[in-house]
Parts: C-alpha cells; structure tokens; sequence
C-alpha cells in the first residue's frame, strides 16, 4: 500500500468566492425565519384553533349560561 507524500492543492472553481452574496444570504435568513414565524403562527398554533372553535360552539349555543 503507498501513498503520495507531495501535497496536492485541490481543484479550485473556475470562480472567485461570491462572499458579498453569502453575506447577505446569512444576515437575511433570520430575518425571514422571523417573517414566517410571525405569519405561520395562527394557522400553526393548536390553541388558536380551539380558542375559534370555543368561541363559534359558545356563539351557536346562545351564550354561556351563568
């Protein structure tokens, strides 16, 4: 069994490294995690159903009786 003992660079990209792109990627994500947090919040929280399906079952019974 052998191995090379050169160091061989590897294979760079045909490119340079767009970093003012991954920079605004990563100072952009939480602000859109946030974004969806706050619009996904009702439809995805089990409580603000129920709270809607209290409230019509309350409605359509006459009100609560005291």
């Amino acid at each position: 069994m052998t191995a090379s003992i050169g160091w061989d660079p590897p294979p760079r990209a045909p490119f340079e490294t767009p970093w003012p792109a991954i920079a605004a990627l990563i100072a952009a994500l939480p602000v859109l995690a946030a974004a969806i947090a706050v619009f996904a919040s009702p439809w995805l929280t089990r409580s603000s159903r129920a709270a809607k399906v209290r409230s019509h079952a309350v409605a359509s019974e006459g009100g609560p009786t005291g």
